[in-house]
């Protein structure tokens, strides 16, 4: 399966952000996407986050790449499938495995991906301004 990492190592051993698209678009800043690591989007990750939360892999978005679902959650794809985002644009898939149906998975960071494996100050509007600065 296909997870980002900053390496291969880091990918295959973190498993915390996947890529089905296989595209590196699909991933946080500073890494990449790669294939055939042992990782698997619906067994949770070998760290679990603090509040041992899973993320809901039912939850599908619309967004141009991974972290664009996972961070703007404008458009529910239910079925999975990528012709539901086409109001949204040529640009636009379907991508699973989003925390967007889970308010009580909304944290705060200095980006997605600090807030994603950190977990330290919850934000269940999904606002910033809930958020200490």
């Amino acid at each position: 399966s296909f997870f980002c990492g900053e390496d291969f190592d880091d990918a295959n051993s973190t498993c915390v952000f996947p890529c089905p698209d296989g595209r590196d678009s699909s991933c946080p800043v500073n890494q990449k996407c790669y294939a055939q690591t042992s990782c698997s989007i619906t067994t949770p990750t070998p760290t679990p986050a603090p509040t041992g939360k899973i993320v809901d892999v039912g939850s599908f978005y619309c967004g141009k790449n991974f972290t664009d679902a996972a961070t703007s959650c404008s458009l529910a794809c239910p079925t999975g499938s990528s012709s539901e985002c086409a109001e949204l644009g040529p640009d636009y898939s379907c991508f699973g495995n989003t925390p967007c149906d889970d308010t009580s998975s909304y944290f705060c960071g200095t980006t997605w991906s600090h807030a994603a494996s950190n977990c330290l100050f919850p934000c269940p509007s999904g606002q910033s301004s809930d958020c200490p600065e």
